[in-house]
């Protein structure tokens, strides 16, 4: 009592991202990104053209094809989620009874909201020529197609705000919707780049010089608006100066900032080719625009690939490391739980990291007798400071793996003794807290 440990306390908190399971996974989340970028950016230059968009056969062939991908990847998704959070075994892949259990939680919901709204827009685009007679006017009918695509696309980007890093933290419920605007902003540039730049290369002079103006237009305005959403999501998800360097988080964040400074360096000699081919009958500018808009859409890809990344990293918020120099050490806990249910009695192994104030990092792993891994439907926590009357202060542990739950960044702000109480839920009915204390120093 009092002392240190004289070995250390090693969490067994699986790694999601790890194994083919994690692999696949970063795959089709990589695919999905771009699938939502690619058709958002192609929609945008169709609906550009109004009612002679359909004139356009390259980028209406790459628009399906970003809509086939978005849907091959969000159901990829939404397989591979029970064992990319569970046990990580390829084989829990077709676990029905996973896929099940997938589909309640808030992710898999917002995924199957997600093929469900694209499912949809399949339908009206089968029947475009019907709901088109169906309406007064060509006019009116024009208003409904763009009023509709607006919806639809921000549903669909609200199934990434909801379920990803936008929903956690400081203000969610204004950060969701500026993160779904973000990624329109996205799809509508980088998007439109990578459809404008493929289009250019397949149908060259035949594409109208009218959509291309329309478009850096619509692109500059695009730019704007990711600016702004961006750096209040990086204060929001950075904080400090310090962490851009000292995170992982930070680091991306940097990388995709220079791929994005190097996509405006780019879209200013576009845009130079841009008004000359607004003034000029000739088509050299055009044909000039394939160059800097195939580089500006290779780079958008790789920001694509960073974005990826950040979303599967932890924020730099919760990732920079800890104030002060006083000693620390892991606090190590091991209440016995018992619900009173059948498969309701087990042990909570809780690790307190660093285990001194400020941002510490929570580690929960519950067992059953036989010592084997135990899934509970809910795990909730909360701390309370005996000798500063704090609390009690949530402690919103999320599940990794299975038996696993986990969060970073929950403060300690005052030394002295904590009392830690832990609920652990086995069935609809049956539930128990337990309490443990620990002291910080």
């Amino acid at each position: 009592m009092g002392e240190p440990s004289a070995t250390a306390v090693a969490t067994t908190v699986r790694d999601p991202d790890a194994g083919w399971v994690g692999r696949l996974y970063a795959a089709a989340r990589f695919g999905a990104y771009t699938g939502m970028i690619i058709m958002t950016g192609g929609a945008l230059l169709l609906l550009l053209r109004g009612p002679r968009g359909e004139a356009l056969p390259t980028v209406r062939r790459s628009t399906a094809a970003a809509w086939a991908l978005l849907c091959a990847c969000t159901l990829a998704l939404l397989l591979l989620r029970g064992a990319y959070v569970g046990s990580g075994r390829p084989a829990d892949v077709v676990d029905m009874s996973r896929l099940t259990e997938t589909a309640r939680t808030k992710p898999g919901a917002l995924l199957v909201l997600r093929l469900a709204v694209l499912a949809c827009c399949a339908v009206a685009w089968r029947y475009r020529g019907r709901l088109r007679r169906a309406l007064p006017g060509r006019r009116p009918a024009f208003g409904y197609v763009l009023a509709a695509a607006a919806v639809a696309g921000m549903v669909l980007a609200w199934t990434w705000a909801g379920a990803e890093h936008a929903s956690t933290g400081p203000l969610p419920y204004l950060s969701m919707p500026v993160d779904a605007v973000h990624l329109l902003a996205a799809g509508t540039w980088v998007g439109g780049l990578l459809v404008l730049a493929w289009a250019l290369v397949r149908a060259g002079d035949e594409v109208p010089p009218g959509a291309v103006v329309r478009f850096s237009g619509v692109a500059f305005t695009s730019v704007c608006v990711l600016a702004v959403t961006g750096l209040y999501q990086s204060w929001r998800q950075v904080g400090t100066l310090s962490a851009l360097v000292e995170t992982s988080f930070g680091r991306l964040l940097l990388l995709k900032a220079a791929g994005v400074g190097l996509m405006l360096g780019l879209a200013l000699m576009s845009r130079r080719w841009t008004r000359r081919l607004a003034v000029e009958r000739d088509r050299a500018p055009l044909r000039a625009l394939r160059r800097w808009v195939g580089a500006e859409a290779v780079v958008g890809l790789c920001v694509i690939a960073a974005t990826t990344a950040l979303v599967s990293t932890q924020p730099a918020r919760t990732q920079a490391p800890a104030a002060g120099t006083g000693a620390s050490a892991v606090v190590s806990l091991r209440p016995e739980f018992d619900t009173g249910g059948p498969g309701g009695r087990g042990f909570a192994d809780i690790v307190v990291d660093p285990g001194r104030r400020g941002p510490n990092a929570v580690h929960v792993t519950l067992t059953g007798p036989d010592g084997a891994l135990l899934d509970a439907p809910e795990v909730q926590a909360s701390l309370t400071s005996r000798t500063g009357s704090i609390g009690p202060l949530p402690v919103p542990v999320e599940r990794v793996s299975e038996g696993h739950w986990t969060v970073s960044g929950v403060q300690l702000p005052v030394a002295g003794r904590w009392d830690l109480s832990l609920t652990v839920r086995t069935s609809e009915f049956d539930q128990t807290t337990v309490k443990e204390s620990f002291e910080i120093p």
